[in-house]
This record gives structure tokens, C-alpha cells and sequence, in this order.
């Protein structure tokens, strides 16, 4: 689930457009220390509710007041108001004892409510400030310019929430904006109980996320290799856009969650080759792994097809992996693992038998050459 957090910082936002460029979660600045509160925070809450988004709260914590009348005044902004996601406990200072406070502000905040709670903070902080204390909450971690953020000494790899920039753009936010990626455990109910967009199936999701650019979508999907189901860009968002989506993320280093938001479609526009990205690896491997000294630039030309190896059942590692998704681009559903195995294997022999090649098994200069062109 994509979100975004925002104070008065951020100025007045159109959350209706930013609805629509894919965002589902707003995270709200509501308080900080005893005294402060965000003074956009209603117009926030209002705007964003409004839109259809889901929205939550954060607290800034600091060392300068009492940690109880701070979560008091915390509690104070939110009771009232319909916290979809847990209210979070913002950990980015110190120069202070900062475990104790934190400690201190979540007993007050418990005694006040049975909203469970979330911690945000950064792997560096974490390591240098925080313990296992607060391993049971659940952590919103900021870790910016990594698909997953590094693991920390509390929570490990464990997070509900993945700031990724704090520069990113947004329609209807005036200049830089804080992106998330949120999973379910940043909801306050369950998908089990909770009637909310997040008990859909992805399907149901990915179609409602993505709206009227399904075609558009489907499109540029099958433009890069993807077939979509074999179905063609009927606009429909089923099972078969869903999975050529996913498959189109893992293989670009998105999140693949299944909603095709901002990053999805820049990835999607940003090259016409329909093996372009593939192509890239698999002159980068060559290079690697002592096979030529080629141009990495995408382009399956003489050069590529005359250095790329000959591998066959038992093969395994990254070359393997390219070929698996070259394959799946056809058609072939095949975990691309980077092992040559049974499924491999029989996936190469129904390619070849399709283009006409001699059914071996083996991925010679042939094969390559129509999997790439």
C-alpha cells in the first residue's frame, strides 16, 4: 500500500489528486512535545478523509517535557477522529534518555486507549538509541535510496511501514514529499475483521488502485514483454494483469505489491525495448562472469548473441535467472530462482518446439536469439 506523511510543512495538499495518482495512506503530523499541534492538522485530516484516503496520526517526541503529558496531548488531537492506521510514536532525536521516554509515553498512551501503536524511526537511530523494549510494536522504518531498508539491532528486517525518500513527488502535494510502502500490520484492524479496501483481494486492489489506466497499463505492460493473460489491453484488471505486474516489479526492483502507482509507470516509460532491462543484465553477467567484454546498453545485437553462454540443466545463478524471465515474457510461468531445474528445463524445450529450433534443452546462440529478438 502506497502512502505519504505530511505536517504543515507540506502547505495547503489536493488530496483528491493526490488520491489519484495512487496514494492510499496519509499518515498526519498531529502533535509534538506537551504544547504543540500541527496547525494543519485538521485541514489535513479533513482533506485526506474526504478524498477516500485512510488516514493516521504521529507524534513527535522530544526531551524538553514530560513523556506523559506529551502522550496526553497526543491522545488529546486524536480521540475524536478515525485512526485507520495505528497512531505512531515518531523517534528520530536524542540527547536525552530516549528509551525511557518512549517507555513512559506508551504507558501513559495505553492507559488512555486501546489504540495499539507503532514505532517510526531509522536503522542507524535504532542501533544507537533504541532496545529490545520495543521489538513488539510494530516499526514504520526510514531508510532512504534502498528497495529494503537494512536491518536493525530491535526489529531486525522486521517493518510494517518503508519510508524511501523524502523527496518524492506527488500530484497535489507543491514540492518535496515523504513516500511510504505500508503493509497490513500498520492497520489498526486486521484483514481478517476488517471490512475496510484492505480485506479486498489484490485483484480487486490492484484494480481499484489503478483505476481508468488499466488499459494504458495493460499496454505498456504488453509492450515490455508481459502478456497480461494472453487477454491484450482489454482494460480489465484480472488475474493475468495482476501476475504480469507483479512479475514486471520483481524484475525491476520495485516493491511488487501489485499497484501500479507513480514508480510502476516511470519504470514502465522509461525505455520502448521490450527485453531492455533483461538485455542489460545479461550483458552485465557476460562481462561478470568472463564471457566477453561487451557494451552494457540493452541492445541484442551480433555482439550479445555472440558472447552470451551455452547453459543447459544444472546451470544455476544469475544468467539462469535471465533466462527464466525472458521465458516467463513468453508465456512460461517459472520461478525465477536462477536454477535450471525440471521446470526450466521443460519451459526451454516447449520454447523451442514453438520457434521450429531442435528440441534439446540446451539454451544455445539459437535459443537466445528468439528469446531476445
Amino acid at each position: 500500500m502506497r502512502g505519504i506523511d505530511v505536517s504543515n510543512h507540506n502547505g495547503n495538499i489536493d488530496f483528491d489528486k493526490v488520491k489519484n495518482s495512487g496514494i492510499e495512506l496519509v499518515y498526519i503530523k498531529a502533535t509534538e512535545g506537551t504544547t504543540y499541534q500541527d496547525p494543519f492538522r485538521e485541514i489535513n485530516y479533513n482533506g485526506a478523509t474526504s478524498a477516500g484516503l485512510q488516514v493516521g496520526f504521529y507524534h513527535f517526541l522530544v526531551g524538553s517535557s514530560s513523556p506523559e503529558t506529551q502522550a496526553e496531548n497526543f491522545y488529546n488531537v486524536i480521540k475524536n477522529k478515525n485512526n485507520y492506521l495505528k497512531p505512531c510514536l515518531d523517534l528520530e532525536t536524542a540527547g536525552f534518555d530516549v528509551m525511557d521516554y518512549a517507555l513512559r509515553f506508551i504507558s501513559k498512551f495505553n492507559s488512555l486507549t486501546d489504540l495499539p501503536i507503532a514505532i517510526y524511526s531509522s536503522p542507524y537511530f535504532i542501533n544507537n538509541n533504541l532496545d529490545s523494549r520495543l521489538a513488539n510494536y510494530p516499526l514504520w522504518v526510514a531508510h532512504y535510496g534502498v528497495t529494503t531498508p537494512t536491518s536493525n539491532n530491535v526489529w531486525g528486517s522486521s517493518y510494517v511501514g518503508h519510508q524511501y525518500t523524502s523527496s518524492g513527488r506527488v500530484d497535489g502535494v507543491n514540492g518535496d514529499c515523504d513516500l511510504n510502502n505500508f503493509y497490513d500490520g500498520i492497520l489498526v484492524s486486521s484483514r481478517n475483521n476488517d471490512p475496510s479496501p484492505a480485506a479486498e483481494t489484490m485483484v480487486e486492489r490492484g484494480r481499484r488502485f489503478v483505476g481508468s489506466r488499466c488499459k494504458e497499463l495493460q499496454e505498456k505492460l504488453i509492450a515490455r514483454g508481459y502478456d497480461c493473460g494472453g487477454y491484450g489491453a482489454d482494460g480489465i484488471f484480472g488475474e493475468g494483469t495482476l501476475n504480469s505486474l507483479l512479475q514486471f516489479q520483481t524484475d525491476n526492483g520495485l516493491v511488487a505489491d501489485g499497484l501500479a502507482g507513480p514508480l510502476t509507470f516511470a519504470k514502465l516509460n522509461s525505455g520502448n525495448s521490450t527485453v531492455d532491462d533483461v538485455v542489460r543484465k545479461l550483458q552485465s553477467e557476460i562481462n561478470s562472469q568472463g564471457f566477453g567484454n561487451i557494451a552494457v546498453d540493452g541492445i541484442v545485437g551480433e555482439e550479445t548473441l555472440s558472447h552470451v553462454p551455452v547453459i543447459r540443466y544444472g546451470a544455476n545463478g544469475e544468467i539462469t535467472k535471465c533466462l527464466q524471465i525472458l521465458l516467463n515474457r513468453k508465456g512460461y510461468n517459472l520461478a525465477a530462482d536462477g536454477v535450471f531445474g525440471d521446470n526450466t528445463l521443460n519451459a526451454v524445450k516447449s520454447f523451442q518446439s514453438k520457434k521450429g529450433l531442435l528440441v534439446d534443452g540446451i539454451v544455445g546462440k539459437n535459443t537466445w536469439s528468439s528469446l531476445l529478438k
